[in-house]
Order: structure tokens, then C-alpha cells, then sequence
């Protein structure tokens, strides 16, 4: 895997900068799910569901979370650190039981559903992939 210092003097292969790039891609998607949480905590959407001080106790402290920690996965993932794999993987398996398994709290949100078990499961694959590849 390719980390920021640790792994400096070893020539990266396609698997490592395969890793690199979706962990980019997956960063720039947590870009855009922190402005939606962010959007919906200053009430930017219509309607009281979406307005922070009308929003039911377990969407204000789901949305909170997700604000906060979102950016900050992001940046982790960007940087190609293990740190911001480990909170998008919270992130992600925080997602899958709100939308997924709690759905009758939060409904069911197809978008987010998929994006968060797609990122689960590429970051599970590749995790394989580098066990394998070392073992």
C-alpha cells in the first residue's frame, strides 16, 4: 500500500496506484457528502425535517457526526493515510446501519446506501488484494 513516508523507497505498482486513486475518488465523494450533511445541519433544504432545531433528536446527532467526520475522512483519504481509512470506514458502516438496517429511523436512502457499500467494499477488496500480495 502506498502511505505517505513509509513506503517512499519501494516502486509502486499498479495495485498501489489503483489503491492511490480511488482512495482519491472516494475522498472527493466525501467532499460532496459533507456539503450535503453541512447543508442540511444550516438548513439549506425545505422543509422541517431538514431545518436543524425541527429535526428529530437521532437525525440531529447522525447529521452532526457525519458533518464533522466526513471532512475529516476525506482529508485522511487524500492523503493516503491508514488514519482516514479507518474513519471512512466508520463513516461508511455508520451509513449502512442508518440508511441500511435503521431505515425505519432515518428512511432509506439509496444513493448514500450504495455509495457507502461501494466504498466499503472496494476497501475491503484491495485490503485482500495487499494480503494477499504479502503473505
Amino acid at each position: 500500500m502506498i502511505y505517505l513516508e513509509e513506503q517512499k523507497e519501494e516502486k509502486a505498482d499498479f495495485w498501489d496506484l489503483l489503491y492511490a486513486f480511488i482512495l482519491r475518488v472516494m475522498s472527493m465523494m466525501l467532499i460532496g457528502v459533507t456539503l450535503y450533511y453541512w447543508l442540511r445541519v444550516i438548513g439549506y433544504f425545505d422543509g422541517k425535517e431538514f431545518l436543524f432545531a425541527t429535526m428529530s433528536t437521532h437525525w440531529k446527532v447522525a447529521s452532526l457526526m457525519m458533518a464533522i467526520f466526513a471532512p475529516v475522512a476525506a482529508i485522511g483519504l487524500w492523503m493516503l493515510s491508514p488514519w482516514g481509512v479507518v474513519i471512512a470506514i466508520m463513516l461508511a458502516i455508520g451509513n449502512l446501519l442508518m440508511f441500511g438496517f435503521m431505515s425505519e429511523f432515518f428512511g432509506f436512502h439509496f444513493l448514500f446506501f450504495m455509495i457507502f457499500l461501494s466504498c466499503l467494499g472496494l476497501l475491503l477488496a484491495f485490503h485482500a488484494i495487499f494480503w494477499w500480495r504479502h503473505r
